[in-house]
């Protein structure tokens, strides 16, 4: 989409939303902003993230993509996050306005690290917001060494975990670090976005319920480095995650826990419904007052939905519109 630093080619974008129109369906657009152009180092030098051995991290094309590279610059980086909001700026102004546009998806699977092949990021602008993280939350050097019974002698010396033993506490602490700066990135794209199109929900969603992302060596991964879901419902219209039953072999537990965690978090925010193939008419239960009000609709297809209260709780029937998927929102 942006072949060159700041020129646009919206071609493709504008082919799928017009088939969408064509054909009666709403869109929700997700903003990809994390699989960054092959430009993004040469025009930000020194914005690749170092990984736990002090590597520089190379960034390829991911499978799926024709072009375009991750995990590419670390969005740490002002000059990497100047790009990344001028990319989110010109496609809602692009498409704000389209008939078809039902919401927007503000962070595609949370992702910044995908590809990394380590442990990220320990980049100078990494590093310096994790020290003043840390200043901020203990009050300074001497309150750190307090609470963590160390003798650090300057902030220089402060390092987040190499390994998840080495050592313990600098880790933990590094990974609550993650959490908040993942949080405040999706909170900074939500901000833009939704001043420029105050008219339609932003979301995000991640690739799991943030409970259920443990982090791990072999994908070198960060546990809840990807943000807290609670969090991002609390300041976001709405938040979800990727569920692909038959891809990764979810049985019906494992797939109704991530919708519960989801829903969990939600609370009163948007509520995504999918249909399963053999289904035309769904039966929704919700705990009661889960809606303050009878005014739901739903947003994919434009439809009003009718709530209705029982003994102790909400029920109501969707039947499927014929891309089966739709979104209730309360008005």
């Amino acid at each position: 989409m942006e072949p060159k630093p700041g020129e646009f080619v919206f071609d493709d974008y504008d082919r799928l939303m017009e088939l969408a129109e064509k054909n009666n369906l709403g869109v929700i657009l997700s903003t990809i902003a994390a699989i960054q152009p092959y430009w993004i180092h040469r025009e930000v030098p020194g914005s690749e993230m170092i990984d736990h051995m002090g590597h520089k991290v190379i960034s390829t094309n991911r499978g799926e993509c024709h072009f375009r590279i991750t995990s590419g610059g670390c969005i740490g980086n002002p000059g990497v996050w100047e790009r990344m909001k001028l990319f989110l700026t010109e496609v809602v102004k692009r498409y704000r306005s389209a008939p078809n546009l039902r919401g927007w998806d503000a962070w595609n699977e949370l992702r910044w690290n995908v590809q990394a092949d380590g442990l990220v990021c320990f980049c100078d602008y990494t590093l310096a917001a994790f020290r003043k993280w840390l200043s901020d939350k203990y009050g300074g050097l001497e309150g750190l060494n307090k609470a963590w019974k160390r003798r650090y002698g300057s902030w220089d010396e402060v390092m987040p975990g190499k390994l998840p033993d080495r050592p313990y506490t600098e880790m933990m602490v590094f990974e609550r670090f993650l959490t908040w700066r993942a949080n405040q990135h999706g909170k900074a794209r939500y901000e833009i976005m939704k001043a420029l199109d105050p008219n339609h929900p932003v979301t995000v969603h991640a690739a799991s319920p943030s409970p259920l992302w443990p982090g791990s060596m072999e994908k070198y991964d960060h546990a809840i480095n990807r943000g807290n879901d609670w969090f991002f419902a609390d300041y976001l219209d709405g938040v979800g995650c990727s569920s692909f039953p038959k891809w990764f072999g979810m049985d019906d537990a494992d797939f109704a826990i991530r919708v519960e965690f989801v829903k969990s978090a939600a609370r009163d925010k948007l509520v995504f419904v999918f249909f399963p193939p053999s289904q035309d008419v769904v039966h929704l239960r919700f705990q009661r007052e889960f809606f303050a009000s009878k005014r739901v609709k739903d947003i994919i297809s434009n439809r009003e939905v009718s709530i209705v209260d029982s003994d102790n709780e909400q029920e109501c029937k969707l039947t499927a519109p014929e891309w089966r998927f739709s979104v209730l929102v309360e008005q």
